[in-house]
């Protein structure tokens, strides 16, 4: 996995640093015409799910909410000791890996067709690359998860 977080590093650096070199292109005529957005969509479904594994231990959604605090307390110990069975946590990382390259690639395709993303856009994609780096020490650690948690 390390491999793939450093070619999405190295794709965000590359983004940093495009300029518009303001030559036409008919590349670039073709994203426009096909409808290339001047604001790329960033998915974070897959990153929220890693998110609440991270968090909780188990899928946010099935978040126990009725009941005394101790029937919720085993309940959520029991989501605990099944989430892996039901979702390995490497599965997951890996899928948050993809959503971020397909994230960085959509960025990558508007840049190149309108010459600059939106501001801020850039800030966004190097923060959840940020998420996604750190939690690759969780995943691969098993032992430390508790401490890796916080």
């Amino acid at each position: 996995m390390s491999e793939a977080v450093r070619d999405l590093a190295d794709r965000l650096d590359r983004l940093a640093r495009t300029s518009d070199d303001g030559r036409f292109s008919w590349s670039r005529l073709l994203g426009r015409l096909v409808g290339t957005t001047k604001r790329p969509k960033v998915q974070t479904e897959v990153l929220k799910r890693l998110l609440d594994r991270i968090e909780f231990g188990y899928t946010a959604q099935l978040h126990p909410t009725r009941g005394d605090q101790t029937t919720r307390n085993v309940q959520m110990a029991a989501l605990r000791s099944q989430a892996e069975n039901i979702e390995p946590a490497l599965e997951l990382y890996a899928a948050a890996v993809r959503e971020m390259s397909s994230n960085l690639a959509r960025a990558e395709r508007t840049a190149f067709v309108h010459g600059r993303l939106p501001d801020g856009h850039l800030d966004r994609l190097w923060r959840l690359y940020q998420v996604v780096y750190r939690a690759a020490a969780w995943v691969n650690d098993v032992e430390q998860r508790p401490i890796l948690r916080s």
